[in-house]
């Protein structure tokens, strides 16, 4: 594992508002429904999903009947996305803007908390995690994707602080917590490698 070094805290969250108001969700919903069951899942669950751009993966669960699904993403341009797709209501109720190092912004446990493509971006990975443990639910899952990637790649991807060359290394990052990984696969997402963790709480 790799890790740029950052001049500064701005320098972070100008990368990452940048990202926060890009299209399209990278979760991988079709395989998100299929291993965790979700279609005869209780609907009543609460789900997160950090780091939810576009607000996909909230919207497409509410559609399925998980009313209890949040997201929030960093940086004022995701909320301008959101309201440029979604009713007012919506986004008011289920999305907001926040940074993960500084805390989950709900007030819930919950049973599943998705994290695609996220924690490449972080500066304090750790610290992050910390928080999704706290907000799971005992004997909740958190779902991850990251990117695989050679060191020519990590080097020239601004926003791209972490670098996991290996499933392995990416495990590794988990090391001193109490998850348990239960889930493990690589393949590609847009011709890249990438890394699916599924961790369990303890």
């Amino acid at each position: 594992m790799k890790l740029k070094e950052l001049e500064s805290y701005q320098d972070y969250y100008d990368a990452q508002n940048g990202r926060s108001g890009m299209k399209a969700s990278q979760i991988n919903l079709e395989l998100i429904m299929n291993i965790f069951n979700l279609e005869s899942e209780d609907k009543g669950i609460n789900i997160l999903d950090i780091g939810c751009r576009d607000a996909t993966a909230v919207h497409f669960l509410h559609n399925k009947g998980f009313k209890n699904t949040y997201g929030f993403d960093i940086g004022e341009r995701a909320r301008e996305t959101w309201y440029s797709i979604y009713d007012k209501a919506f986004v008011d109720s289920y999305l907001t803007v926040s940074d993960v190092h500084e805390g989950i912004p709900y007030d819930k446990e919950f049973q599943l908390i998705l994290s695609s493509h996220v924690i490449e971006h972080l500066f304090d990975a750790p610290k992050a995690i910390e928080h999704m443990y706290t907000h799971l639910a005992s004997g909740g899952f958190l779902f991850t994707q990251v990117p695989i990637q050679p060191e020519e790649r990590f080097l020239n991807a601004k926003p791209h602080y972490y670098m996991f060359d290996s499933m392995d290394d990416y495990i590794s990052l988990f090391d001193n917590t109490k998850f348990k990984v239960v889930h493990q696969e690589e393949g590609f997402k847009a011709a890249n490698p990438e890394a699916t963790l599924i961790l369990q709480k303890l």
